[in-house]
């Protein structure tokens, strides 16, 4: 698949590329092209946008990005995942409860949405997670979405 390209400025905090202008609540960068982004997608539900590979920030020429959703800022709130199989279980988003040994690592660790998208997929991805509800069940391994989908972590 063709990279595709990506403005990110962080003077007006907007994120631009293919069907997609998402304005980040904050875009941090380094002169090596390297940046994170934390964009609203919806109440309760935050995605973390980086990329570690190095270009002329504000623009990157991207093959992949990083995504990680969160209730809030990452790390100090609780990660989210999309639980459900889409047939017999529905799709939805569920907050990652904190673990009890107090790191949230451990607790988010193969259940919060956290994969390599191409530049091009953020905008689908974004349009599907606003479209899923909420739901209060606590995520787990086996409830986490599976497979090759936008929302699916690796089976």
């Amino acid at each position: 698949m063709a990279a595709a390209e990506l403005t990110v400025d962080p003077g007006t905090g907007w994120l631009r590329g293919p069907g997609l202008e998402l304005r980040a609540r904050w875009i941090r960068g380094d002169p090596t092209g390297q940046w994170q982004a934390l964009a609203g997608v919806r109440r309760g539900l935050t995605l973390l946008i980086s990329t570690a590979q190095a270009g002329a920030f504000p623009v990157a020429d991207l093959d992949s990005l990083w995504v990680e959703a969160w209730a809030g800022e990452p790390d100090d709130s609780d990660g989210v995942a999309v639980i459900g199989d889409g047939r017999d279980r529905p799709l939805q988003l569920a907050r990652v409860p904190l673990h009890s040994c107090g790191d949230r690592g451990c607790g988010n660790a193969n259940i919060q949405l956290a994969k390599e998208i191409t530049a091009a997929e953020l905008g689908p991805l974004l349009t599907m997670l606003r479209g899923l509800p909420w739901t209060a069940a606590v995520p787990d391994y086996g409830s986490v979405l599976r497979g090759d989908g936008l929302a699916a972590l690796p089976a």
